[in-house]
Order: structure tokens, then sequence, then C-alpha cells
């Protein structure tokens, strides 16, 4: 039986692209890399972004995608190489499909690629590389 999910695929410099996949681990590597991690996509829902964890980094320099920010829209993070934004986990251990609603609202957070660098006092910048 087939766990088919529809997600937003995020590659660094290019626009987010809503996808459906397969909701199996090996799947989710295809599209991200090994040594999966999970984080929250936002403060107001459940909704997760599977990304690349940090010990796959240190091995292997990824290029830099989006900031990850709070509510404040001040950057928390960077999120380095391919991430996928899936719905929240269900009971049996898979995520579920992002809803239409969702996925728009997921689509207009992360639309522009971005630029990012560190100013004179150490605090992370970015620029946002607008899309036509």
């Amino acid at each position: 039986m087939r766990h088919e999910i529809q997600c937003i695929l995020v590659r660094s410099f290019l626009p987010p692209k809503v996808i459906t996949i397969d909701n199996y681990e090996e799947e989710l590597k295809k599209f991200v890399g090994d040594n999966l991690e999970a984080i929250p996509a936002s403060c107001e829902d459940d909704n997760c972004i599977i990304l690349r964890g940090l010990t796959a980094n240190l091995r292997t320099p990824l290029e830099t995608n989006r900031s990850w920010k709070d509510q404040e829209n001040n950057i928390l993070d960077v999120i380095c190489g391919p991430f996928l934004i899936v719905g929240k986990k269900t009971k049996n251990g898979y995520y579920s499909s992002l809803t239409e609603e969702e996925i728009e609202k997921y689509l207009k957070i992360y639309k522009n690629p971005e630029l990012f660098w560190k100013d004179c006092s150490g605090n992370m910048r970015n620029f946002e590389i607008l899309s036509a």
C-alpha cells in the first residue's frame, strides 16, 4: 500500500515546488539526503521541515537555502541544502499531506531564494532574490 503525500520541495536558488512523494524515509532521503532531521515549519501549526541533519552538513557542505524565522520575522537559523515541508506526523509515524491553505502559506513564505552574510557585528543578514 502506497502512502503518498503532497508536500513542498525547496532547493537553493530556486522557487519552491509542490510535489507528491511516497511517504517513506528512503523516499524523503532522495530529496534531502541522509541523516534526516525534522524541525517545526512554524509556531502556528504542527507541520514539519525535513532537512539533512547537522552532522551530515558538517561532512558535506551544502549551499545556504532559506532562513528559518520566528513569529516576529527574526532569523533563527539558516537552512542549508534542499528541504521538504510536510504535514504533521500522524499516529502511525507517517507525515500527512499539506492542505491547500498550508501549501499557499508556505509557498508565500519560501517564495524567494535568499543570500546570507554576517555583518560587522556578527549578526546574520539575508537578502531575498525576487522571483518574476
